[in-house]
């Protein structure tokens, strides 16, 4: 924005271009440059992007287990935390969450545990 305007003399703009695509392609504009008065062509400045559609969305509910985990590392940021809380042994505990697939493909799955780092207990 603005998505148009005028730069007085000897002065300075700032101009804020954003990009929100809503569908997977590689996009180009051109931002144009011109002065008043002067039939030339002016300045060009090609804008460019691409957008990528993500896998799948997972939807987790935020919760408090990383203030609460007690260890001498963080949590890799990378990780979503799913806690389940358990009332016993030998009962059976669910936890449902949404995943949205906006691929025009069928995704498999399968859940893996991740081999346990040496310093973890």
């Amino acid at each position: 924005s603005p998505l148009s305007g005028t730069v007085p003399a000897e002065g300075a703009r700032d101009i804020e271009v954003r990009f929100s695509p809503i569908e997977v392609e590689d996009f180009g504009c051109e931002l144009l440059l011109s002065q008043p008065g002067i039939a030339s062509e002016g300045a060009k400045i090609f804008l460019g992007g691409s957008a990528l559609r993500p896998w799948c969305h997972i939807e987790l509910v935020e919760g408090d287990y990383r203030s609460r985990r007690q260890a001498d590392t963080p949590l890799d940021q990378k990780y979503r935390v799913v806690e389940i809380v358990s009332l016993g042994t030998n009962v059976k505990n669910t936890k449902r969450f949404y995943v949205c697939n906006p691929t025009a493909e069928a995704i498999d799955f399968m859940w893996m545990q991740e081999a346990a780092s040496a310093n973890v207990s």
